[in-house]
């Protein structure tokens, strides 16, 4: 007899398996130091940033960040490891505190790492696990030196071109920093930073933090004055090249737009002799980038071209107003095309199937472009009248923006320097804006010919948005009569 064989089923089962890989996406993380070279004062320091991202997003609010550090770095973050001493703390008054955790919120940790008493290389190891256990490093090497005297000043205003020309709007503050620094660009803790100024006023920051605020002259300061300042920028001559017209209300005088440039200066005692020595600092008025009798000296000193005492930097701003009136416009000569406002102002009917471009250029009394702080900013089209169908504006449309630049018109060389020669394409490239019309209607619209105007109007910001100023988001409606162009549409 033949031996029975059972017949047993064979079942294979699937299981995922992640067979020695690392479990989830993948995490990374950057650890920025700021800054990375710090004197060594009391309660100086350097600001640690953690940023990062974690399944394809910011880091996850209320997670945790391990800090480190030490004098060599720390092997988790693949260093040597061992290294001992105190070469910074993550607390002001424990010197030995050297390990921290953070908690991320906006998907960053940030904490600060203090200075020890004594020179040092201090190397901060971040360490971030993720939800799926994945573990990411950063590392950053802070330096702690003795410190030196200031060689230079870091000098800069969060805006370039302010409309502190504009009527109406009262006080406008732009916020400005000046930090005083070494020659290896590490910030000198306790030196003190003045300033002098061409034209408006410098007050203190009414927040409490570094650096100052500029008021324009027209506005009153909302804090009081502590420098030295103006009142308008001074009124110069144009340059061979400038563009420039009789000014209506002086005809003696010329408005031109170097007559909105404003020279700023920012000075500390220090050692000049690191820059190959320099003059005393000067408010340079005239824009000729040397030293004239009556510019803008600090208190109780005298003009030398070589001086041991201060080091010192200038920047230019620009102050700059409404768009130019009717009467402005007339008295720049615009008619003869030379700052065309609106072109073709009249070029005749816009036949079926027919586009025309139109340009317009936006300018203040000044022949200045005028301020566009914020990326809001826009030139309006708008066609008005009876708006056949088929006949729009580019983009399709009864209405379209144009962004605005946020430019000053003037060229400047690294320096602050004035850049010559100085051009009226300098001014017109950086204020034009153009529109298209196009006509569209259909050869069965029986509709009479449509008379039809196209109006622009600029809506712009005279300040950043860390102003102080009472008012710096303004709509500039400007004089139809200028910005109107009138076309009839077949």
């Amino acid at each position: 007899m033949r031996p029975v064989r059972a017949v047993v089923p064979l079942v294979l089962f699937a299981f995922a398996c992640n067979c020695g890989g690392p479990p989830g996406p993948m995490t990374t993380i950057h650890l920025d130091a700021t800054p990375s070279v710090v004197n060594i004062a009391s309660g100086a320091y350097t600001t640690l940033t953690v940023t990062g991202q974690s399944d394809g997003a910011a880091l996850v609010d209320q997670s945790t960040v391990n800090l480190e550090v030490a004098s060599a770095l720390p092997a988790d973050c693949g260093g040597p490891g061992g290294g001992s001493g105190e070469v910074g703390s993550f607390s002001a008054d424990d010197p030995s505190e050297n390990s921290t955790q953070l908690q991320v919120s906006g998907g960053k940790a940030v904490t600060k790492l203090y200075a020890p008493q004594t020179p040092a290389t201090a190397y901060v190891c971040a360490k971030f696990i993720d939800a799926y256990s994945n573990v990411a490093t950063s590392s950053a090497k802070v330096t702690f030196k003795t410190a030196s005297e200031p060689t230079h000043v870091n000098f800069s205003c969060t805006a370039k071109n302010i409309g502190a020309f504009y009527p109406g709007v009262g006080s406008i503050g732009v916020k400005c920093t000046a930090v005083a620094e070494d020659d290896q660009n590490a910030p000198v803790v306790g030196s003190q930073v003045k300033f002098l100024t061409e034209a408006g006023t410098f007050d203190p920051d009414p927040n409490g933090t570094a650096g100052v605020y500029l008021y324009d002259p027209i506005g009153a300061p909302q804090y009081p004055t502590t420098n030295s300042g103006g009142t308008k920028p001074q009124d110069v001559a144009p340059l061979t090249g400038e563009p420039s017209y009789s000014c209506p209300s002086n005809e003696d005088a010329d408005c031109n737009p170097r007559d909105g440039l404003v020279t700023l200066v920012a000075y500390v005692e220090g050692n000049p002799e690191a820059q190959g020595g320099m003059p005393t600092p000067y408010v340079d008025a005239n824009d000729n980038n040397k030293y004239d009798p009556g510019e803008v000296l600090p208190p109780n000193t005298t003009y030398q071209d070589q001086q041991d005492k201060y080091v010192w930097t200038q920047i230019k701003v620009l102050f700059s107003g409404q768009v130019m009136s009717q009467s402005q416009q007339n008295a720049a000569g615009m008619e003869d095309g030379t700052y065309v406002l609106a072109s073709p102002a009249a070029t005749g009917d816009l036949a079926r199937g027919q586009s025309r471009n139109y340009v317009w250029h936006i300018l203040d009394s000044n022949l200045n472009v005028v301020a566009a702080n914020n990326a809001s900013d826009v030139v309006t089209f708008s066609l008005q009248g009876n708006v056949p169908s088929g006949v729009t504006l580019s983009g399709g449309q009864q209405q379209t923006n144009d962004n605005m630049s946020n430019s000053m018109g003037i060229q400047l060389d690294s320096d602050f320097h004035l850049m010559e020669p100085v051009g009226a394409s300098d001014f017109e490239n950086q204020s034009t804006y153009a529109v298209t019309l196009s006509n569209n209607r259909t050869q069965d619209d029986t509709d009479p010919p449509a008379p039809l105007s196209i109006v622009a109007s600029v809506q712009h910001s005279l300040a950043t948005d860390d102003s102080g100023s009472a008012s710096d988001n303004v709509t500039d409606n400007i004089d139809s009569s200028l910005t109107s162009v009138n076309v009839t549409v077949k």
